[in-house]
């Protein structure tokens, strides 16, 4: 994953939230473009626009699914995995919403975000990775 956080920076400026970013990010390792699925995936910004979940967070368990071979039946990725990840996530970061995150302060996005989407993203390839679940 080259320049991984700088395409999280560029995909930012262009307005994509932390959701569609992982989206964004898993589609193009996986070669492919699907402006409707990072658009609809927006609803989950900001944590659903009320500071609930983390775009970062959800939007791993979205890019792990799509690594794993894509929204399809019988996709390899379980509910452990993604269990795997909010734990990793949590003990970063010690919360999952995005207001616990930000402090209550929407503008902190643009510091404190890119880093946390860049993280999320790298330690969900790892989990993958890890059991063997890379689509190659």
């Amino acid at each position: 994953m080259p320049d991984l956080d700088v395409r999280v920076n560029e995909l930012g400026l262009q307005g994509r939230c932390c959701t569609q970013i992982m989206v964004q990010l898993a589609l193009e390792e996986r070669g492919e473009e699907n402006d409707q699925m990072t658009d609809a995936v927006g609803v989950l910004c900001l944590g659903l626009f009320s500071g609930l979940g983390c775009g970062a967070l959800s939007g791993g368990a979205l890019a792990m699914a799509l690594l794993a071979g894509g929204p399809r039946a019988g996709a390899p990725v379980h509910g452990d995995l993604v269990a795997e990840l909010v734990d990793w996530f949590r003990a970063q970061h010690g919360a999952t919403d995005c207001d616990a995150l930000l402090d209550g302060d929407p503008a902190a996005r643009f510091t404190r975000c890119p880093g946390i989407v860049g993280a999320t993203y790298a330690q969900a390839h790892d989990i993958l990775d890890a059991h063997g679940l890379l689509r190659g």
